[in-house]
């Protein structure tokens, strides 16, 4: 497994069940926002104890529609399921806030 996919998951498991460390990517959703929100994460919490997970801003429902993206990740060895497993999206963020209120 790749450190960067070693990373994510722990990330995950350390912002789990609450959001300690988030890095959020811009609404576009592009690929550079994705892939900035996942390495940016990765870059300020790698060897360090506080672990930031990426957030992708956009619904869960729709990164399987920006294709692109999918395959690049896929590339790196992230497949769909690990992206839903592994990395938050917007609205993972707005369902927390909802149990807030």
């Amino acid at each position: 497994m790749h450190s960067l996919q070693k990373y994510l998951i722990e990330a995950r498991e350390f912002n789990t069940p609450s959001y300690k460390a988030l890095v959020l990517g811009n609404p576009s959703a592009d690929m550079d926002s994705v892939v900035g929100a996942i390495s940016l994460s990765w870059f300020y919490g790698e060897g360090k104890p506080l672990k930031y997970t990426p957030v992708i801003n956009c619904l869960r429902s729709e990164i399987k529609l920006r294709i692109e993206i999918m395959e690049h990740l896929s590339k790196l060895g992230m497949n769909e399921n690990f992206v839903y497993e592994n990395i938050l999206f917007i609205d993972d963020l707005l369902k927390s806030e909802d149990t807030l209120s």
